[in-house]
């Protein structure tokens, strides 16, 4: 009879890689210490994929304990996911030179900047996925290329207008894009800006996520921008006030109609005692033009709370009647995958 232990080390490696949605989670490091003394042959494969997403913060001891093991490595290619958290100069220079085929970037800095010239030619090239959580500063090389870059996602304001088209240029398979709008960067910059309105017609995923209080720009942005969209498959809207979606889907109803996308809500924020958000969203549903859209998601991201459970019984059945997939049926966006 066969056994997991007797499964090739290759396949053992993907099980224990989709354990976790999200590369990064903070007890993926505790569990693969573990499954490394199950059996002598899950021993390598755990070890493999400890180390291919590494988490480095600023210059702490595990962070320096982590780029000596990867500069001792012949094979910088074995780091395939990364996480920069307030990365030091020194961190980020001793990391972009030690590997080599890194496919997902996740890079968190306070505001005064990375100078993009950082980001070494070889941290690039086979990058697939850049989430930026930080301002970039300076202009690209000409050596540094994205050439297989699928999904950028980024707070809109961080990135310069020169260097957004600069990266859109240099990254011919860009398809996927989400933003993240807050009140301290984006007020005075346009979504539907140059690069990104050059962009528009690849994409076939775009997802807008409020950080705060949208404004009423935000939403008129949106209905300049969508249009735009026409390969567009998926849209994504997350971050709003429960009380508001049905104003601001109203607002986007004809972009949103003439797109053949299905729309995504999540991470609803609801007022303090309110009627919670199955209560919300099946009022924004039936609110006047948006009967007809069929084609919805909706990630029940607090199903544990009391405000969330207020109408449950309720919202599940419209659900099923209408057609709308709900978090049971779909993972959840905060956790995918590289």
């Amino acid at each position: 009879m066969v056994v997991i232990q007797d499964l090739p080390l290759e396949l053992l490696y993907r099980i224990l890689d989709v354990a976790f949605d999200y590369p990064f989670d903070p007890t993926k490091c505790s569990f693969l210490h573990r499954t490394a003394l199950v059996a002598h042959s899950w021993t390598k494969p755990s070890l493999k994929l400890l180390y291919a997403s590494p988490s480095l913060e600023r210059n702490l001891p595990a962070c320096r304990a982590q780029l000596a093991y990867l500069e001792k490595q012949a094979d910088g290619a074995a780091v395939v996911r990364a996480l920069l958290l307030l990365p030091t100069l020194d961190t980020l220079n001793r990391f972009a030179a030690s590997v080599e085929k890194l496919r997902y970037l996740h890079l968190v800095h306070s505001d005064e900047g990375i100078d993009v010239q950082l980001l070494g030619p070889k941290m690039l090239l086979n990058l697939e996925v850049l989430v930026l959580q930080a301002t970039l500063t300076g202009a690209f090389l000409e050596e540094q290329r994205f050439a297989f870059l699928n999904r950028l996602e980024f707070t809109l304001g961080q990135l310069s207008t020169t260097l957004l088209t600069s990266l859109v240029d240099n990254s011919p398979l860009l398809y996927y894009l989400q933003i993240t709008w807050s009140e301290s960067w984006s007020t005075d910059v346009e979504i539907a800006c140059p690069p990104l309105l050059a962009l528009a017609p690849e994409l076939r995923h775009f997802g807008f996520v409020l950080a705060g209080f949208p404004s009423p720009g935000a939403t008129a942005e949106l209905e300049r921008f969508l249009p735009t969209c026409t390969a567009l498959k998926s849209f994504e809207l997350r971050g709003l006030g429960a009380w508001e979606l049905g104003s601001v889907l109203s607002a986007l109803l004809s972009a949103l109609a003439s797109q053949p996308a299905v729309v995504t809500i999540g991470d609803l924020r609801t007022e303090q005692g309110g009627n919670g958000v199955h209560v919300s969203f099946l009022a924004a549903l039936s609110s006047p033009g948006l009967v007809s859209l069929k084609r919805w998601r909706y990630y029940d991201w607090a199903a544990t709370s009391s405000a969330s459970r207020d109408g449950k019984a309720e919202w599940e059945a419209a659900c099923s009647e209408r057609g709308i997939e709900t978090s049971s049926k779909a993972t959840r966006s905060g956790g995918r995958r590289a």
